[in-house]
């Protein structure tokens, strides 16, 4: 078993190694696009999208092996963590209901899980459609997170493999990506003892439901 676990850790730091080093020369591309004038606007528009399309892609391999096991727990306010998230979101002009109690705490990784519930945010903006909502309610000791959205959904048959690294439903919900958003944040719910659930609303949408549980992560 520790062997085991040795090699797991081995794979992730190298696949952490190779995430981070891509990002110099994606860096050196976007420089040198800026400095090439005879590329016509399209083009260049279209390379940049490329470019960050690459740069979002590695950004979520660097997000799936940061999973906080080698981050301190501590108390984290999760109402202050989705209050400054929404905030976020409406400074990009993404407007979300919240509903959220008047206060929660949990011990958590706090880097880790503002990722995991950044990812969900995200996840909702890019494949899902407004009205977004997020609630935050307790459950047997811990907290479950609702982020919910009025986009296409997805088939349901493939509702149980999303969460596997590199999966995705592109007839549905169908932006370019890794395959490793959600991923990302089933590691990060199972550090936390707890989940990560997908389902399609009724009226259409999807609710992603993130479960914490109480006591001290793992």
């Amino acid at each position: 078993a520790e062997r085991t676990r040795a090699a797991a850790r081995d794979r992730e730091l190298m696949l952490a190694g190779i995430s981070h080093d891509l990002r110099t020369p994606l860096a050196r591309l976007r420089y040198a696009l800026a400095l090439v004038p005879e590329i016509g606007d399209d083009d260049r528009a279209g390379m940049e999208r490329d470019i960050d399309e690459l740069d979002g892609i590695v950004g979520q391999f660097i997000d799936f092996v940061r999973d906080g096991r080698d981050e301190p727990a501590v108390p984290v306010d999760l109402v202050a963590q989705l209050q400054a998230l929404a905030a976020d979101e409406a400074r990009h002009g993404r407007e979300w209901t919240l509903h959220l109690p008047a206060a929660a705490t949990l011990p958590a990784r706090p880097l880790a899980l503002r990722r995991a519930l950044a990812n969900l945010f995200d996840n909702a903006a890019r494949h899902g459609a407004a009205p977004f909502e997020v609630s935050l309610e307790p459950v047997d000791g811990g907290w479950r997170v609702r982020v919910m959205d009025r986009g296409p959904g997805v088939p349901d048959a493939a509702l149980a493999d999303l969460g596997r690294p590199f999966h995705r439903v592109d007839a549905a919900r169908g932006t370019p990506g890794s395959g490793l958003g959600l991923a990302s944040v089933a590691r990060v719910a199972a550090v936390h003892g707890g989940r990560l659930a997908l389902h399609n609303r009724d009226g259409g949408g999807l609710t992603v439901e993130l479960v914490l549980a109480a006591g001290q992560p793992a």
